[in-house]
């Protein structure tokens, strides 16, 4: 619970200080983390695709295939696609087009700070 709070407070103090930045609005911030959250769901929902369309292609042999099961084990991730993969594409979409009317939002503090905590989380992995 103290753990959590912390790391709210932190992300708090972080994004003040990166709203500082006059060039960075409520509006960039939010589209370029929608696209990064997107982007984490649609791979975490793809992966755990393919890893239950593999399982139920090869099974274990040692696996009781007469017990019961708890409904389709595919639905959740298949679902979990169809409603994030689009909206992944609209926000990466409106976030190019941000990029191509003006260039210099590239350099905004928050994508440079998503982009390298994405880095450094999936360094950790």
């Amino acid at each position: 619970m103290i753990v959590s709070a912390i790391v709210v407070l932190v992300l708090v103090v972080i994004i003040i200080v990166i709203m500082e930045n006059t060039k960075t609005s409520a509006k960039d911030f939010f589209l370029h983390l929608g696209a990064i959250v997107g982007l984490y769901i649609v791979t975490v929902s793809f992966l755990n695709l393919v890893f239950k369309i593999i399982n139920k292609a090869f099974p274990e042999v040692a696996q009781n295939i007469y017990s019961w099961g708890g409904g389709s084990e595919i639905s959740m991730p298949v679902a979990t696609l169809i409603i994030f993969f689009p909206l992944f594409i609209l926000l990466s979409h409106f976030v190019y087009n941000i990029y191509k009317q003006n260039p210099a939002k590239k350099e905004l503090g928050i994508r440079k700070w998503l982009v390298s905590s994405i880095n450094s989380w999936t360094a950790k992995i």
